[in-house]
């Protein structure tokens, strides 16, 4: 029974609370908006994810990374502010739908074919006949999708900024089932593992030089505080010998040996007996001779028995302390390194979702964006 009413204890403890009822909550902070935006909350969530696209799978589907347009300017793109950023966001709409439809390609439709009846693969694609090419793309996949009722009623530029959001966004959405983008995510996967592995090593050589530092320290200590008990044994054994009790209790001793001797032969005594009265006093103080072994033997066997341990876990003895000191630094410093490279390749992996406030709104940690 207690055993259960601690599990539901630890439950309730670890089930979330909702941030409203908390009664000493922290007030939120305040988040500017987002200076120059001009795009709807859905349409500039996609531009985030086609932006992070981009930087993260630009160099596999042969972008060039120093042409790809800014966030300003695809948002000015998909607003139709001017010639230039138009022109920009058509180029990326063709570059990924040519990609799209090489790999991983469509399914085939006899009725996805230009007026010349060249297959969408074989068509060429350019800012002019781009809406068309997104009428075929949109019509081998299914005709019966939103985005092909939109580019069969309206030219690309002429949609709303949402619509344009949506196509991009599907665009790179398809492009995850690339066979080149599934080969880097791959080999991500493997770079992480393998950074992982090497941090989880250099974690482990770090804990084990920390622990041989912990321990000789643990034996400077133990060695003091023998030292010192010694030192203080000594000091009362000197005090005892300059007692001068000791010398009488010593002759007195003599003088009883002697009369108990003397008794002994009064009374008579047989040689058997008094043979037999000394061997079993022998065997008396010998028992208390071994005892007294036994005991001293114990005491000073403790420091050594942690002497012996501390020796035995100290697996670099070449090392000084302070040579140990600079290689748990550089251990420190290698850690470090590692953990960032891991974030690093981790990132372009996914996103980090930091969590939800109150109202419901999630906060992302974006490796291009921040």
């Amino acid at each position: 029974d207690q055993k259960k009413v601690e599990l539901q204890i630890l439950k309730e403890v670890r089930r979330p609370v909702e941030d409203m009822i908390l009664k000493d909550a922290l007030p939120l902070p305040t988040l500017n908006r987002i200076p120059g935006l001009k795009v709807p909350g859905t349409a500039f969530a996609n531009l985030l994810m086609v932006r992070e696209f981009l930087h993260n799978f630009g160099e596999t589907l042969h972008f060039d990374l120093d042409k790809i347009p800014s966030l300003n300017s695809l948002q000015l793109g998909l607003i139709n502010h001017d010639v230039k950023s138009e022109q920009q966001l058509l180029s990326v709409v063709q570059h990924l739908l040519v990609c799209a439809i090489h790999d991983p390609g469509t399914l085939h439709c006899k009725e996805a074919v230009t007026v010349l009846g060249q297959h969408l693969k074989d068509a060429p694609i350019t800012n002019d006949s781009l809406t068309e090419a997104l009428h075929l793309y949109f019509m081998a996949l299914d005709k019966e999708c939103a985005m092909y009722q939109w580019v069969t009623e309206k030219p690309f530029l002429a949609l709303n900024p949402t619509q344009k959001s949506e196509i991009l966004a599907f665009l790179c959405n398809e492009l995850l089932c690339s066979r080149a983008v599934v080969r880097q995510v791959d080999t991500s996967i493997e770079t992480v593992n393998t950074l992982r592995k090497d941090k989880w090593l250099a974690e482990g050589e770090l804990r084990k030089l920390r622990g041989i530092q912990q321990g000789r320290q643990r034996k400077a200590i133990l060695k003091q505080e023998l030292e010192n008990n010694n030192s203080g044994a000594n000091n009362s054994a000197t005090g005892s010998q300059n007692n001068g009790g000791g010398g009488g209790s010593a002759s007195g001793v003599s003088a009883n040996k002697d009369k108990e001797s003397e008794e002994g032969s009064t009374k008579g005594d047989t040689p058997s007996e008094g043979g037999d009265k000394a061997s079993k006093n022998g065997r008396e103080e010998e028992e208390e001779n071994e005892d007294g072994a036994n005991d001293s033997g114990n005491e000073s066997d403790d420091p050594q028995e942690v002497e012996n341990m501390d020796e035995e876990e100290d697996s670099e003895p070449s090392l000084t302390n302070e040579e140990l000191e600079k290689k748990i630094d550089k251990l420190a410093k290698q850690q470090a390194q590692f953990q960032s490279k891991v974030a690093k390749a981790s990132s372009s992996i996914r996103a980090v979702m930091l969590g939800q406030d109150r109202f419901r709104r999630r906060y992302w940690l974006l490796p291009v964006a921040g």
